[in-house]
């Protein structure tokens, strides 16, 4: 794990100030994960968001359902202090450092788990590791989004991998119900796919 905290605690000190949702390659994807969350999230229920960054889309979701909580996990410590210094203001969602390949969470502890642009990052067998995680703490009956980008050249230092729908579908311990596929200006990443898994074997 230290590696990881120690590359992304970098990295979020030097975008500490960026806004995803000002980003055109970032904003509609964004957006379509807050928005199947809000519709999926049963009343009272619980969304973990697996990877939050600047806990965007964490607050999105308890901004847009006050009846939830979220909590919105990162393994860096400074992108876990922006996200509660930017969303102090939402009383219905809190920020804690973990690792999204060891989570700190009880069995079926959420109705709703979301892990967008995490999968992607993590070497060797670790986005394996991760799917089994969020499977772990969602409900059985609970669903989980993804998203991954389509980078065709990872550069082995954030992106260490291209994962397309079908790998996640052959190693995910749930189905894929959902798909949406977000197309990109930028040449690198030319689309993102956003996956909802359904419900796993109750």
């Amino acid at each position: 794990m230290g590696d990881l905290r120690r590359i992304y605690n970098e990295l979020a000190m030097r975008e500490r100030d960026w806004d995803p949702w000002r980003d055109p390659d970032h904003r509609d994807r964004l957006e379509t994960v807050v928005r199947w969350a809000v519709e999926v999230l049963p009343p009272g229920g619980r969304a973990l968001d697996a990877g939050c960054g600047h806990g965007e889309v964490a607050a999105a979701i308890a901004r847009r359902r006050a009846d939830v909580e979220v909590v919105g996990v990162d393994i860096a410590d400074v992108w876990v202090e922006e996200a509660r210094r930017r969303h102090r203001d939402v009383p219905n969602v809190r920020f804690e450092r973990a690792d999204v390949r060891d989570l700190p969470y009880d069995d079926d502890e959420f109705h709703t788990v979301i892990c967008a642009e995490v999968l992607e990052h993590l070497p060797g067998d670790g986005w394996v590791r991760a799917l089994r995680e969020l499977d772990r703490v969602c409900r059985p009956e609970g669903r989980i989004i993804i998203t991954i980008p389509d980078d065709r050249n990872p550069d082995g230092t954030y992106h260490v991998r291209r994962l397309t729908p079908d790998d996640v579908s052959e190693r995910a311990p749930r189905p894929i119900v959902r798909e949406a596929e977000i197309r990109l200006e930028n040449p690198r990443f030319p689309r993102v796919w956003v996956l909802m898994l359904g419900p796993g074997e109750g």
